[in-house]
């Protein structure tokens, strides 16, 4: 449910990706370990500067409910981060995709957060980043079968469990997570 009303958001005011694509973007540049604003990450998903379609912070906007989950999620360090994608209730394939789009979203949003050196990552983690580029070309038409159901429980589950293992090589604990009042400050929001 959150995927589809985040995609409507997003469609909404024009943005050419969906739910999945924002949420890994949101997630890559707070695994980053660089300084977030949520103007930037917004500005960035939506395409666009004038952000007052989506309200200022805490107005029950869906985009809000999304950030505040995840930023939860990266800083409390009990590993409950959820992905937002396609519900189970979708098509293999719409998940699927979902898992693709994820994948690119991440990419995009770890690259674009800052200068972060991908040697300066472990080598589990640069092997995480280098999945995550095979991952996001990945044909999405598969057939259903209860093997590929298994295989996308597991690839979800590694890329939740990826995400979180970046996020704590990258973090020195100022990514911007402990101060949600910090967004409310910023004058393109409200």
């Amino acid at each position: 449910m959150i995927h589809a009303q985040l995609t409507q958001a997003l469609k909404a005011v024009g943005a050419d990706i969906e739910g999945a694509e924002c949420h890994g973007m949101l997630c890559g540049m707070l695994a980053s370990g660089m300084p977030f604003t949520s103007s930037s990450w917004l500005t960035h998903a939506a395409g666009r500067e004038d952000l007052s379609p989506f309200g200022p912070e805490g107005s029950g906007h869906v985009v809000w409910d999304v950030l505040k989950a995840t930023r939860t999620a990266f800083s409390d360090g009990a590993c409950e981060l959820r992905l937002v994608l396609p519900p189970e209730s979708a098509g293999i394939g719409e998940r699927a995709g979902g898992l693709v789009f994820w994948s690119r979203g991440f990419l995009s949003g770890f690259g674009l957060a800052g200068p972060l050196s991908f040697a300066e990552l472990d080598e589990e983690a640069r092997v995480f980043l280098e999945d995550l580029t095979r991952i996001a070309r990945l044909d999405t038409r598969i057939e259903a079968a209860e093997e590929n159901e298994q295989i996308l429980t597991e690839l979800e589950e590694f890329l939740r469990l990826g995400a979180l293992m970046v996020f704590e090589q990258t973090s020195t604990g100022s990514a911007g997570l402990s101060d949600p009042a910090a967004d409310a400050a910023e004058p393109t929001l409200h």
